[in-house]
């Protein structure tokens, strides 16, 4: 009996290893986690029509990478300028160009002006960047992620949707948001294809 046990526990730590070993050491994930926001705090951005989202990276690749976020604006179905926000590589101070650890974490805020506007806060690590930009007069504007799962890989060097800020679309009566599960991966082609009038769509990358 003892030397069944003994060749169950081998056989045991021999699997942990296995799976262990499957490790990627440069993996990269995009975490869509619901923000946990107070109620009264909810109620109020909720009447000052204000979205808050949260962008959460996590994995042993985020060490060392510098990242940047593009912006591509579509009205009527065609892509009407791209631009990049914000590059970590060529700021100023040296201790922000590159994360450090295995998490990373971006907060956005975006309103809706009065002056038919869309404004945008993103709260990277140790800064703030400010982006307005045109809008029709809605306030079904809706800042969101792009990606609904709860985890996507990502890979360095490649560019991934992060973020849309972008109208309905309607469908017998009902207005419907667009993700990449729900409308497909060809996000720039959102606006032809289902007649959103203006979105925008962020796109990220991290860089060696």
């Amino acid at each position: 009996m003892k030397r069944a046990g003994y060749f169950i526990v081998i056989l045991f730590f021999f699997s942990i290893g296995s799976f262990a070993g499957t490790e990627d050491p440069g993996e990269i994930k995009l975490l869509r986690q619901h923000t946990e926001i107070h109620r009264d705090i909810r109620d109020i951005l909720r009447f000052l029509n204000i979205d808050y989202v949260i962008v959460d990276f996590t994995g042993t690749g985020l060490e060392g990478k510098s990242y940047r976020i593009m912006v591509s604006e579509i009205w009527y179905g065609e892509i009407t300028s791209t631009a990049t926000i914000f590059n970590s590589a060529v700021i100023p101070a040296p201790h922000l160009r590159r994360i450090t650890g295995d998490s990373f974490q971006i907060r956005v805020v975006s309103e809706v002006t009065g002056e038919n506007s869309l404004r945008l806060h993103f709260n990277f690590p140790g800064l703030t960047v400010e982006q307005e930009y045109d809008a029709i007069q809605s306030d079904d504007y809706s800042l969101r992620h792009a990606y609904t799962e709860p985890e996507t890989p990502i890979h360095p060097g490649e560019s991934f949707f992060v973020l849309t800020y972008m109208l309905p679309y309607e469908q017998e009566g009902f207005k419907y948001y667009c993700s990449i599960e729900t409308c497909g991966s060809n996000v720039l082609s959102w606006g032809k294809e289902y007649r959103i009038e203006h979105y925008m769509v962020f796109e990220m990358i991290f860089d060696e």
